[in-house]
């Protein structure tokens, strides 16, 4: 019996430790990495343009199977039982940078920056931030942003980079 109860004790202990230091995490996060990739700025463009026909982030697509995807002329929304509801769209700006915002259940969580210098080669420089508000769990996945999309953005990238300089 008292073994239960220091257990009990020490769970309750570590949930309030959970919850303090989550209350004390920064809202947002951020993780940013840079790209040169010889060819021109405006192939580069297109092929980020048509990353987003293709979903451009499509991790819910293995927690999800029964989500479905709608193309909208600028990104596409999707619906799903355990996702939820949302969208992700992008706008060109008119300093050779693409921007995606992407929401969920109505929330705005995360923006997306591609911005590119230089004409041939192209310096590179993908910035995604995700939002978390009060939301204490996604200010914890914020701790860990760059393990969990860095070997990603690195794929979508070096896959571009592989078309575009062939």
């Amino acid at each position: 019996m008292k073994f239960f109860k220091i257990l009990m004790i020490a769970i309750l202990g570590l949930i309030v430790l959970f919850f303090a230091v989550g209350l004390l995490l920064p809202k947002t996060g951020t993780f940013e990495r840079t790209y040169t990739i010889n060819g021109p700025a405006g192939v580069l463009e297109n092929e980020i343009i048509e990353l987003y026909s293709q979903h451009l982030w499509p991790v819910w697509n293995f927690e999800d199977t029964s989500v479905v995807f709608t193309a909208l002329d600028d990104g596409y929304k999707w619906e799903g039982d355990k996702t939820g509801t949302g969208e992700c769209r992008y706008s060109l700006g008119i300093d050779m940078s693409v921007h995606d915002y992407i929401s969920i259940n109505g929330r705005e969580m995360a923006e997306t920056t591609w911005q590119m210098r230089g004409s041939e080669p192209v310096e590179l420089t993908v910035t995604f931030k995700v939002f978390a508000g009060a939301n204490i769990g996604a200010r914890w996945t914020n701790l860990f942003l760059k393990r969990l999309i860095g070997e990603e953005t690195d794929k979508v990238v070096m896959s571009m980079k592989e078309k575009i300089e062939l």
